[in-house]
């Protein structure tokens, strides 16, 4: 699953009526991960296709996943819902044997672009972006001019990252004018939900006030 954005799968009311009548539990047993364990009698032919609605417990599930639906296995579907509250649903048929099943929906990837109001700094102080552990890259921070005609820097990362609602990520911003400066600790990750203003899809902005 995308970072921890909560997701549950709940029996529709038919599924759920025939749940309690022929005694099959089911379980919620990890973030997307189910259990379905069938108490019924091994000489019963009754065969019955269950549903299971799949709903995202925060708005920010429709920011962070990829539009592609996850492939599960053999005899289980996946589709989008109309319903309200509900992304998808999870039809198969009953087995009589214990099944275990779970969907791993993909992140979207996006780039992460900073853009730094540089305050009474000017083109001549060289700014840089740095992830502490190494683990993603930026570009030098470019001077340009900004849409209100006034100036700023900005940078992208050097490759698409895997959006999630949490980020273990810190990245710094620094100032090296002689010697190497922390302007800022740690900056705020990009949200899902500000796509660059320069109009490309593949990017989310951050803005930065220094």
């Amino acid at each position: 699953m995308p970072g921890t954005v909560p997701l549950v799968a709940e029996p529709d009311r038919e599924t759920e009526l025939f749940f309690r009548r022929c005694g099959v539990l089911f379980r919620n047993m990890a973030p997307g991960c189910w259990s379905i364990l069938c108490r019924m009698e091994e000489s019963s032919q009754e065969v019955f296709s269950i549903r299971l609605l799949v709903k995202p417990q925060e708005d920010m599930f429709y920011y962070v996943t990829s539009r592609r639906l996850p492939v599960l296995s053999s005899g289980i579907t996946v589709r989008y819902s109309s319903l309200p509250g509900v992304w998808g649903e999870i039809e198969t048929e009953l087995p009589v044997d214990p099944v275990r099943f779970s969907m791993g929906i993909d992140a979207e990837r996006r780039y992460w672009e900073y853009i730094i109001f540089p305050g009474e700094r000017k083109q001549n102080f060289v700014l840089a972006l740095e992830e502490r552990e190494s683990r993603i890259f930026f570009t030098p921070p470019v001077w340009e001019e900004w849409i209100d005609g006034s100036r700023i820097y900005r940078s992208r990362s050097t490759e698409k990252i895997g959006l999630k609602q949490y980020y273990e990520y810190r990245v710094q911003l620094t100032e090296n004018a002689g010697r190497r400066w922390i302007l800022r600790d740690k900056l705020p990750s990009p949200s899902p939900r500000e796509l660059s203003v320069t109009g490309a899809s593949d990017t989310i902005t951050a803005y930065i006030y220094l």
